[in-house]
């Protein structure tokens, strides 16, 4: 069950979302795929099962192959490659915020694939940064 939008959220609150009875709040920042700085506020409405997420390289408005772009963690909601799976893709490891219109260059098929906002497009460029 996804932890709570709003009020106080404990250590052991996300603990038990992820599903372990140790670590630190970077320890379970990392398994959730947060980066730092990391807060309790984060975990906002956070859900640890069905939440799959990957750091693409992304371009605004081209191709980030071979070299550009920059580094973004993305997350979706069903295994494999969002695009393959036609999935749609957050910014937000709680799956409410659609990541931004771009290029996005796939670490799990090495593949550049554009993404509108809301769905993706017939769009694949090989590449290997």
């Amino acid at each position: 069950m996804p932890l709570q939008s709003s009020g106080e959220i404990s250590i052991d609150d996300i603990r038990t979302e992820i599903g372990t009875t140790d670590g630190s709040l970077r320890s379970l920042s990392n398994t959730a795929g947060k980066a730092t700085p990391d807060a309790m506020s984060e975990f906002y409405g956070y859900s640890h099962s069905g939440v799959y997420s990957d750091s693409f390289t992304y371009s605004a408005s081209s191709d980030p192959c071979p070299n550009g772009g920059s580094l973004v963690t993305i997350y979706w909601g069903s295994s494999g490659d969002p695009y393959t799976n036609n999935a749609t893709i957050y910014s937000n490891s709680s799956l409410t915020t659609n990541a931004p219109a771009g290029y996005y260059w796939s670490p799990i098929t090495s593949y550049v694939n554009l993404w509108l906002g809301t769905s993706w497009a017939s769009y694949n460029s090989g590449c290997f940064p």
